[in-house]
């Protein structure tokens, strides 16, 4: 005979049942975990590419400044160079 302990506590619930509940908010968890897991590495992957994005600008720049550059070199080099051919 069942005692009243045990039916005010819910002692209808099976093994079963509870094992099924347990399963299924450790998946709920599990999944929960997964997409945040899948959402910040979506994240940082976006970020690695902007960050990827603006140094090929950088380096762009730094191209063209020193094609700049080189450039004034060669014109103030052959400005001081001093040897013009007198035709």
């Amino acid at each position: 005979m069942k005692n009243s302990a045990e039916n005010s506590n819910g002692g209808n619930l099976s093994l079963r049942a509870v094992l099924i509940g347990a399963t299924s908010v450790l998946s709920l968890l599990l999944l929960f975990a997964l997409g945040q897991t899948g959402f910040n590495a979506w994240h940082s992957y976006s970020r690695a590419q902007q960050v990827k994005s603006f140094d090929m600008a950088a380096n762009q720049l730094i191209k063209g400044l020193f094609e700049v550059l080189m450039e004034r070199l060669y014109t103030n080099n052959a400005l001081q160079a001093g040897s013009v051919i007198d035709g």
